[in-house]
């Protein structure tokens, strides 16, 4: 399978955290289906993605307030320590002409309170920029979409290791219990003077070979099932339980493959996706010619002002001065040395470049289903050539195993019958997982 020696590294890594913790107390049965709904549900990436859904439909009504009224108060507090000294001709007051005095103006204390109350009446921009926002929130909903498709492919893949390492441990207990029967079939040959100890010698070391394998794969079926249980978000604490076995799961798949050459691209998480691309694209044309508009904004302001010697701006005798007026403003752009034009020239390009992206995924998954297609057909054709070589090195061995009892075979032809057996078992885990990992392939073009 694609990056194994990440997978493996990810799975020892979850194994160390698995066995260092409590003892299951919860064992839960899930087929595939099941799994791959309690992970679109349950693991972090959905769970993240499902966030982001849920921000950028707040990102939406963030925008949108831009178009509502907006309030604002102020106070402002002055203390003057020192109060500004100003000139004014001395004969103002009495005084001597071409002479000045000095005088100062203001009050100790001074504080001022206002409200204003302001309108956007007309902004090109805020209406592109309202659509676009709602045109993002749809993109997120769909990355989400996109988001669970992967999940439910990381599950599955998860899944289907899960099960082959399970039925590797079945095949390889089969041989131990085999060579367990061999062998004390042997020493009762042995006791009765029949055959040498050499006979029972060489079963020994083939019962501890296998032994070894399957000590193997009991621990491969351990991190394989909690590397399930991480991609579901299933607590690693808790026991699972595969109600799926390698053959169902093989016939279903064979079924659902079937003839499935032809889709609809448009049913595509990813084309759609790069489908709504073009429309943020074309919406960003539209929002820099939106800058060469005019805005018009409203704005009603309301303040008071009071000046005292000391802090009494709440009783009976402060006085208050107050003031208002009400305005319309209008910014008319009129030159920006030619920034907006290429502004505008800029977002056009980089509209044709996502049309060109999404032609390109058209076609690049129309080949990416017929290449995952004949790899599925040639993987269910090693899978079942695999399968058959399995059932025909049990016979060698079992064969091989009579003749060395009779004295027709050696010791050597005896290991190598049974060395033969679990290499044919292990290309037929190896040819299951291809056949899975070209199923999941397939699968994720079709949004099965």
């Amino acid at each position: 399978m694609n990056n194994k020696n990440g997978i493996i590294s990810l799975m020892l890594l979850i194994w160390g955290i698995s066995s260092s913790g409590a003892i299951a107390q919860n064992v839960t049965a899930f087929s595939l289906l099941e799994a791959q709904a309690y992970a679109v549900d349950s693991s972090y990436k959905a769970r993240v993605a499902l966030y982001k859904v849920e921000e950028s439909e707040y990102q939406v009504k963030e925008t949108m307030s831009m178009g509502f009224p907006q309030l604002n108060a102020v106070v402002d507090y002055s203390y003057n320590i020192a109060l500004p000294v100003q000139l004014i001709p001395a004969e103002f007051i009495g005084g001597n002409p071409g002479e000045f005095t000095e005088i100062q103006f203001g009050t100790k204390n001074s504080m001022m309170a206002g409200a204003t109350l302001s309108q956007l009446i007309f902004d090109g921009t805020y209406i592109v920029g309202l659509k676009g926002a709602k045109i993002y929130n749809e993109l997120v909903a769909q990355q989400k979409g996109a988001t669970d498709f992967q999940v439910k492919k990381t599950t599955a893949d998860a899944y289907y290791y899960a099960v082959v390492s399970v039925e590797n441990h079945r095949m390889l207990m089969d041989n131990l219990a085999e060579l367990e029967k061999q062998l004390f079939e042997t020493t009762k040959f042995y006791e009765n003077g029949l055959i040498e100890e050499q006979n029972v010698d060489q079963l020994k070391l083939n019962v501890g070979k296998v032994q070894i394998e399957v000590d193997n794969a009991s621990r491969q079926m351990i991190i394989a099932q909690n590397m399930l249980k991480f991609q579901m978000g299933f607590p690693l604490s808790d026991s699972i339980v595969l109600s799926d076995n390698i053959q169902v799961l093989i016939d279903n798949a064979t079924t659902e493959i079937a003839g499935r050459y032809v889709f609809d691209v448009s049913t595509n998480i990813q084309y759609k996706v790069a489908n709504t691309w073009v429309d943020v694209r074309e919406m960003q044309v539209k929002l820099e010619k939106a800058k060469y508009l005019p805005s018009l904004n409203a704005k009603l302001n309301v303040q008071g002002n009071s000046y005292e010697e000391n802090l009494d701006y709440f009783s009976n005798g402060a006085v208050w001065y107050g003031s208002s007026f009400l305005g319309v403003s209008m910014q008319i752009p009129i030159f920006s040395g030619l920034a907006r034009h290429s502004s505008v020239q800029k977002a056009k390009v980089n509209s044709l470049i996502t049309i060109v992206q999404k032609e390109e995924l058209e076609a690049s998954l129309q080949l990416q289903l017929a290449t995952a297609n004949a790899n599925f057909n040639q993987a269910l054709a090693a899978f079942n050539i695999s399968k058959e070589n399995v059932e025909f090195g049990k016979k060698i061995r079992d064969r091989t195993y009579i003749k060395y009892q009779e004295g027709m075979a050696t010791s050597f032809e005896l290991t190598q019958s049974e060395s033969q057996l679990i290499n044919n078992q292990f290309n037929l885990v190896a040819a299951a997982l291809n056949l899975f990992e070209a199923k999941t392939q397939i699968d994720e073009i079709l949004n099965n």
